[in-house]
């Protein structure tokens, strides 16, 4: 839906592109890189070589085959790890636990001496083989290597850290890691792996990762930051570095991971260090799973698949969780700065928007006809606005005169009944004054009472989005209009007030003379309607709050942010808010005093004001399409206002005017939808007013992760199929 109509006939464009864009900047990164390992490698053997004169047991590994080291990871085009396989493992048995996610320990076996064993010192009392005190042992020896070496002048020792790491001609970094190679064996907090369900990888490509194992590393862990144990220092770093390498054959998959890596030196290498090479390998095979056919790794899929990736990144970015491939409860941003996650979120977004303003890497991913295709992109949008959208309304618009006169009806008998409920749904130009449309097929009716006057509003934080309403001082209960319903407090009751009117409107049902196709639901405390047996309504007896501005919301607007204008600012805080009898989400599973009596904070009126201008209503139309066609989901985890939340949001990170023209229509909801995904796998959904009450309390885990799948598969859908409009 957000690519132009000739983003596939552009496909052999985007193909030179993306040839092009690895011909000049990828093979000259490898280029560089290659020359500057084989600096480093003869260096580093030489450094190795000093050590096994003094100290045997210590043998380098560190060997060419075929122009390739064997145990070289590149970091980055500066920074490297070289792994150095240590031998006689055999006595020793693997335990994985999983008290350290990503660790395990070697503990002797049971009946073996520790005398046995050719690392008898670095065994502790209880039996474990550290890999600190190996660590340590080596440190040493290394950094008299490098006095002794013929490399002396050009390599030091880091000091300050507890890893081994040279620095090597002022330019280059590279940590030495003493090793196990753990062939044959599978580690138990793998053993998931793979997911049944995903047909990737092939079960005969499964064997061969498993045959070939994994790696135990003597090096600190991320993981074990924070946490006290006595394991700590003994335990080792589990690796699987030959494992998605050999996963990553195959297809464009390599060409993938080099091109991604050049991105990220050239755009990515921020404060903080937030987005590493190996986070984007880890996404590349999730990316894999995603897309388990062969033919989705052709040549001509790498830009869909590139993209998919930064999605992905940007998600996890936003959740500030990473999850390891192999080992899922170790997040890979663990130790990574809040601050330094967000800016980088910031600044891979840019690149993922097709069509923003921000070209950093975008124009590699996107062909050079996308921007002159925005006609394109708009017609596209505005005919499904016509035949979609407009569709939509005009059926609400009809479904909504229908249950309005079976309500009016019903708050006529109401009012006979007890004067004080007097209705407030009133036609204004053929629009309904505190009617909400929930979903095509159901409503909410807000009913606006008289006389809060003698009431004082408290807001004082205590349940989320609610505030009571308490007799001001110096008056008496009987002064109010709403005498029986007051506490003995001296708060009014929302519940009791709400049951009072539920039996109104049950008595009215039966008087009514819609009374044939009108009936009240049970098993609930709200008010709802069922009206013809297709339409829900509830009716919310409310109080409006003009003038006033609850507490909760005082931080409202950022100051940071230029958005929305003073003058709108302003008007909003003077229309202020309606307090609603309704039950309170925020208030499930909690033990309060307060809560029968607890009023719900609504801002309908300032949103509706603050969605003027440009094309924000226009967005709303169209999302909210998009919800009832493709995520009307069991359990109801997107709602029509989650999306209304985050176009609010949206508005704030794209605060001028002209970001709202009818040509950025696209971009904006596509920006609302990386939201919304970010929102759900992080399970969480700030009220746009008040950031404290999460929009997801109440909603089912899986119903919500369910729904990011499927916002998941709609977003690909919009930005990678050119003709989606004509299904969505």
């Amino acid at each position: 839906m957000l690519v132009p109509a000739d983003m596939l006939a552009a496909q052999s464009k985007m193909l030179y592109q993306i040839n092009k864009y690895y011909g000049e900047r990828v093979q000259t990164r490898m280029a560089t890189i290659a020359k500057t390992i084989r600096e480093v490698c003869k260096v580093v053997q030489e450094v190795l070589k000093e050590v096994e004169v003094q100290e045997p047991r210590f043998i380098s590994s560190l060997t060419e085959c075929n122009g390739k080291y064997e145990g070289l990871d590149v970091i980055s085009p500066v920074e490297f790890e070289v792994v150095l396989y240590l031998n006689q493992m055999g006595v020793f048995n693997f335990v994985d636990d999983g008290t350290l996610p990503g660790c395990a320990v070697l503990k002797l076996s049971d009946g073996r001496k520790r005398s046995m064993s050719l690392w008898v010192e670095f065994i502790t009392a209880s039996g474990y083989l550290s890999a600190r005190k190996i660590r340590s042992r080596f440190q040493t020896l290394v950094a008299q290597a490098c006095d002794k070496c013929s490399y002396r002048d050009s390599v030091k020792l880091i000091a300050d850290t507890s890893e081994v790491k040279l620095r090597i001609r002022e330019r280059y970094i590279v940590q030495i890691t003493p090793a196990f190679k753990c062939g044959g064996v599978w580690p138990r907090s793998a053993s998931h792996w793979p997911s049944p369900h995903i047909p990737w990888p092939h079960p005969n490509l499964v064997a061969e990762v498993k045959t070939e194992g994994f790696d135990l590393l003597s090096k600190e862990s991320i993981a074990a930051q924070g946490k006290q144990t006595a394991m700590e220092g003994d335990a080792w770093v589990l690796s699987f570095l030959e494992a998605e390498n050999r996963l990553l054959h195959g297809g464009c998959r390599r060409r993938c991971l080099s091109i991604l890596k050049t991105l990220r030196d050239r755009h990515l290498d921020l404060p903080g260090n937030p987005v590493t090479s190996y986070h984007l390998k880890t996404l590349l095979l999730y990316e894999c799973e995603k897309h388990p056919r062969e033919t989705e790794w052709d040549e001509s899929c790498i830009a869909d698949r590139i993209n998919g990736i930064f999605l992905q990144l940007i998600s996890c970015l936003q959740c500030k969780r990473c999850p390891h491939y192999f080992l899922p409860n170790l997040d890979l941003f663990k130790g990574k700065s809040p601050g330094a996650l967000e800016n980088a979120s910031k600044q891979v977004a840019p690149a993922e928007k097709l069509g923003s303003s921000s070209r950093q890497t975008a124009s590699m991913l996107v062909p050079p006809d996308m921007l002159a295709a925005q006609s394109k992109m708009v017609y596209q949008l505005n005919k499904y606005y016509t035949e979609k959208v407009q569709s939509r309304k005009l059926q609400t618009s009809k479904t909504i005169q229908e249950v309005c006169r079976v309500v009016q009806d019903v708050l006529k008998e109401v009012e006979v009944q007890e004067p004080r409920f007097i209705s407030s749904l009133t036609d204004y130009n053929g629009k309904f004054d505190g009617l909400e449309v929930i979903s095509p097929v159901e409503f909410e009716v807000v009913l606006y009472l008289n006389q809060m006057g003698v009431l004082n509003f408290v807001d004082d934080g205590t349940l989320p989005g609610c505030a009571v309403l308490k007799l001001s001082d110096g008056r008496k209960r009987s002064m109010s209009l709403w005498v029986e319903f007051i506490t003995a407090s001296g708060y009014l009751s929302a519940r009791k007030m709400r049951s009072r009117f539920q039996t109104l409107v049950a008595q009215a049902c039966d008087k009514c003379s819609y009374r044939d196709s009108v009936k009240m639901i049970a098993d609930t405390t709200e008010v709802k309607l069922r009206i013809r047996e297709r339409y829900i309504v509830q009716i919310t007896p409310a109080f409006k709050c003009a003038g006033l501005w609850p507490r909760s919301a005082a931080h409202w607007p950022l100051p940071q942010i230029p958005w929305p204008h003073p003058n709108i600012v302003v008007e909003v805080k003077t229309e202020g808010f309606d307090l609603l009898s309704k039950e309170c989400i925020a208030l499930q599973g909690k033990q309060s005093a307060m809560e029968g009596d607890a009023w719900v904070l609504s801002f309908f009126e300032a949103e509706n004001r603050l969605l003027q201008g440009g094309c924000r209503r226009r967005c709303l139309s169209i999302l909210k399409t998009l919800r009832d066609r493709h995520l009307d989901l069991p359990g109801n985890p997107v709602t029509g206002y989650h999306m209304k939340t985050l176009l609010l949001y949206e508005c704030e990170k794209h605060p001028r005017e002209s970001e709202w023209d009818e040509s950025c229509i696209a971009d904006r909801i596509n920006g609302i939808f990386l939201q919304l995904i970010s929102c759900l796998q992080c399970k969480r959904c700030p009220h746009y007013f008040l950031p404290n009450l999460d929009l997801f309390k109440g909603k089912s885990p899986s119903a919500l992760e369910n729904a990011s799948k499927q916002v998941w598969r709609l977003t690909r859908e919009m930005l990678t199929n050119s003709r989606c409009f004509e299904k969505l």
